[in-house]
């Protein structure tokens, strides 16, 4: 009965940047993989500002769910 709750923590805790003494753009520089962020722009769970600063660093696609579903946007 917890899940949706445990996930919301899990996400709300990921932090990027814990390895990279709190810098986004060097945890950019650590990031190897190919990347793409996906935000829900009517998100009101999760900020969406550092997401798309990660994907600019990047240079990554940037996905923008537009739809009125806020967080369960899809």
């Amino acid at each position: 009965p917890f899940n949706p709750l445990r996930q919301f923590e899990a996400m709300v805790a990921h932090d990027v940047t814990r390895l990279s003494d709190r810098s986004l753009e060097t945890a950019a520089q650590r990031i190897r993989a190919k990347t793409m962020i996906i935000i829900a722009t009517q998100d009101n769970a999760l900020t969406t500002d550092l997401s798309i600063r990660l994907a600019e660093l990047l240079k990554a696609p940037l996905l923008k769910l537009e739809g009125p579903c806020g967080h369960k946007a899809y």
